[in-house]
């Protein structure tokens, strides 16, 4: 017998003890932070809770996504993205935390048994939730009204070689609320809600959100154009900043498509690619300011000349929208603070309106140049300069609107017309 001596790192004991400690931290900060039903502005959500406890069916199924984002922020629901909670091993939570990384034949079953009673209550085949998905949609239907369920949870797939793969996409651990993904992308969207309105996944996002800021989740690994879409459609729907380092990324990701270093997503994922982009303008605060990034970028020619997208906008639509020449068009584009019709409205409450016309009974068109203030932010000719200029003006008031501030009344005591202003600035009459 040889006896071979195996010596521990000494360090190894107070790691261990330290990554425990931030995992019960995690825990305890996932379990404080909750959304209360009744705060949430789309009762469909709540009443699919209700319905997910009258089946049987609550304590398996997490809602996560945008749907978690929308009830946060009191959003309307475009539909309904759940996965499965699984209790996870110590083995299986260490294996499963890079991005690369597959899950394995007990969490495929185990997923699977749950999905195969959602699918039953619901009165649809289970294979219906799995790819290849056809054009047919699964509806759950409400007394308020009804929304399309996609499931993201685990999935198999074969290889090349015959053998099983397990893509974990989107897995949650029952016992601790961390969530594992395939890809990295936005935090916002890297979050859980059961019927209990407990969270899941990255829920510091929200503090993120409630300061402006949305972060890249991740190891940096299955960074691909569609997360990109999406972290580009929450920066422009609810006006927030992405960090230097994500948006480093973001550009660095770009450069990898368009130098054949990355593969272009295939004919499946070019319709969801697609549907990205519309969502993106259609949602953008300011479509046009959004499309100037993707120029800038280069996103729009990647999609349209390298993939073959017919995307819905294009730059030179929105020009001629907003009724700009398109040599106009910068990267640093002007953010409005409302949309068009609203700064209409705005416009037409601080301009002359021409009321002595309306009295005489005229019903003459206002004046070409009315006066007054003009708030069409279009108008402004701002530029930002030096290396290291991050920024877009005017600044956008999302963020600030958040954030209520106490402590500080603006008040106008007095209004004083000039008559005499030689007198009024301390000169003698004379």
């Amino acid at each position: 017998f040889v006896e071979k001596r195996v010596e521990v790192d000494p360090r190894r004991e107070k790691i261990v003890a330290a990554i425990e400690k931030i995992r019960e931290r995690l825990h305890a900060q996932r379990e404080a932070k909750r959304i209360a039903l009744d705060t949430i502005k789309d009762k469909r959500l709540v009443e699919f809770f209700h319905w997910l406890e009258e089946h049987g069916l609550a304590d398996d199924v997490v809602v996560i996504g945008g749907g978690v984002r929308d009830a946060y922020t009191g959003g309307m629901l475009n539909d309904l993205d759940v996965t499965i909670k699984i209790p996870l091993t110590d083995e299986e939570r260490f294996a499963f935390a890079p991005t690369t990384s597959q899950a394995n034949e007990r969490v495929y079953h185990y997923v699977m048994e749950r999905l195969e009673r959602l699918a039953a209550a619901l009165g649809v085949p289970v294979q219906d939730f799995l790819p290849p998905l056809g054009d047919k949609k699964i509806m759950w239907r409400g007394k308020s009204g009804e929304l399309e369920v996609q499931y993201s949870g685990p999935i198999k797939l074969n290889g090349k070689d015959g053998d099983p793969i397990y893509l974990k996409r989107l897995l949650v651990n029952a016992d601790t609320r961390a969530m594992y993904s395939s890809n990295t992308g936005p935090a916002l969207l890297h979050l859980g809600l059961d019927h209990q309105g407990g969270l899941y996944g990255r829920v510091a996002a929200l503090d993120d959100f409630d300061q402006g800021i949305v972060r890249v989740a991740g190891d940096g690994n299955n960074f691909a154009i569609g997360n990109i879409i999406r972290l580009l459609r929450l920066k422009y729907q609810y006006g927030l900043q992405i960090l230097e380092d994500d948006e480093a990324l973001m550009r660095e990701t770009i450069r990898k498509y368009n130098d054949g270093e990355l593969p272009l997503p295939d004919v499946i994922l070019k319709g969801v690619v697609e549907r990205q982009m519309d969502r993106l303008v259609a949602t953008a605060r300011n479509p046009a300011a959004a499309m100037d990034e993707l120029e800038e970028l280069g996103i729009y020619e990647l999609l349209t000349d390298r993939m073959g997208l017919n995307l819905e906008f294009s730059p030179d639509e929105v020009d001629r929208e907003l009724g700009r020449p398109a040599a106009g068009r910068s990267a640093f584009r002007v953010v409005d603070w409302w949309d068009e019709d609203s700064l209409e409205v705005l416009a037409s409450l601080f301009s002359d309106s021409g009321e002595g016309s309306e009295a005489e009974g005229a019903s003459s068109p206002a004046p070409l140049n009315p006066g007054g203030i003009a708030l069409n932010a279009n108008r402004l000719e701002l530029e930002t300069t030096g290396e290291r200029a991050k920024s877009r003006l005017p600044v956008d008031d999302f963020a600030f609107l958040k954030h209520p501030i106490e402590g500080f009344s603006p008040i106008i005591f007095e209004i004083t017309p000039a008559t005499n202003l030689p007198l009024m600035m301390g000169f003698p009459e004379n």
